[in-house]
C-alpha cells in the first residue's frame, strides 16, 4: 500500500469528488462513521464493562467535521458523548458548520473552549473519562499546534502518560495525530499520543517515517469512498522506472486514466 503526502491526499479527494461524484459531505460521513465503527470496535476489545464518558475533541476545519460525525453516532449507543469545540461555533464553515448544527439540533451536548478558564473546566471532566477522540487537528497542519490546542495537547499527554496511563483507557485519534505532521517532517510542537489512529485511504507518510510516528499508536486504513484507482495513478506517476518497465507503466497510466 503506499503512503500519501497531504498533497497527495487532497488530489486523490478531489478527482474521487470531481470524476467520480462523490462528494467532500459524503467523503466526511463515511470519514466520521468508521471512526466511530473503531472506537465501538476497540471498546469491545479493551473494556471489562461499557464506557459510560467518551469526550470528542473537535478543531474548526475538517478534521474536526469527521469528529462530529463521529460523535453523532457515538451518542445513539453512548449517551454521554461530549464535544469540546475549540472556538467559536461562528468560526465554522461548509461541512463542519453543517455537522455541528445536526450535532447540536439532535440535543448533544457541547463544551465550547476558547479561553483557559473553559479548558480548565473541561479538563476536570476529561480526567474521568473512559474515551478520548482527537479530531483537533488533520493533515493539513502547517507548522506547530499552538494556543489552547497545543496546550490541550499537552496535558492529555501528561494525564495519558503518552498513552500508557489506564486513564483515558482508549485515545483515538482521527486521521493523524494532532501535532504531528503528514509529511514525514519533525514536529515543531507537541503532538498528542493516541492508542489507535484511524486514518483514510492510505497511509500518511509521517505516520511510518516521522521520528514521533510511535504517537499513532496501533495505525487503521479505513476506505471511505476515495477509488483504488486514483492512488495507484499517483503511485504510477512518481515510481522509478527502468527501461523495462516504462512500456508497462505508459500502458498502465494510459488505463488507469481512462478508470479515473
Amino acid at each position: 500500500m503506499k503512503a500519501l503526502t497531504a498533497s497527495e491526499m487532497r488530489e486523490v479527494d478531489r478527482l474521487t469528488t470531481e470524476r467520480h461524484g462523490i462528494s467532500g459531505t459524503q467523503l466526511m460521513e463515511n470519514a466520521g462513521t468508521a471512526v466511530a465503527e473503531v472506537v465501538r470496535q476497540q471498546i469491545s476489545l479493551r473494556f471489562q464493562s461499557p464506557a459510560r464518558r467518551v469526550f470528542v475533541l473537535c478543531g474548526k476545519g475538517n478534521n474536526g467535521g469527521d469528529g462530529l460525525v463521529a460523535a453523532t453516532h457515538l451518542r445513539q449507543e453512548i449517551r454521554q458523548t461530549v464535544v469540546l469545540l475549540f472556538g467559536s461555533p461562528a468560526d465554522l464553515r461548509g461541512d463542519p458548520a453543517s455537522y455541528f448544527q445536526r450535532w447540536r439540533e439532535a440535543g448533544g451536548e457541547t463544551l465550547l473552549i476558547q479561553n483557559d478558564a473553559e479548558w480548565v473546566a473541561a479538563f476536570s471532566r476529561i480526567a474521568g473519562a473512559d474515551v478520548v477522540v482527537d479530531a483537533l487537528l488533520g493533515t493539513g497542519l502547517r507548522g506547530p499546534a499552538t494556543g489552547l490546542v497545543a496546550k490541550a495537547i499537552s496535558e492529555i499527554n501528561s494525564l495519558s502518560r503518552n498513552a500508557r496511563a489506564p486513564i483515558p483507557a482508549l485515545i483515538v485519534a482521527v486521521d493523524i495525530p494532532s501535532g504531528l505532521p503528514s509529511d514525514g517532517q519533525q514536529a515543531e510542537g507537541p503532538v498528542l499520543y493516541a492508542h489507535t489512529t484511524v486514518t483514510f485511504t492510505a497511509p500518511k507518510i509521517g505516520q511510518l517515517l516521522s521520528a514521533d510516528a510511535q504517537s499513532c499508536g496501533n495505525l487503521i486504513v479505513r476506505a471511505i469512498g476515495t477509488k483504488v484507482f486514483t492512488v495507484m495513478y499517483l503511485w504510477s506517476l512518481d515510481q522509478p522506472a527502468s527501461p523495462e518497465q516504462q512500456c508497462w507503466l505508459g500502458s498502465a497510466r494510459s488505463k488507469l486514466a481512462l478508470a479515473l
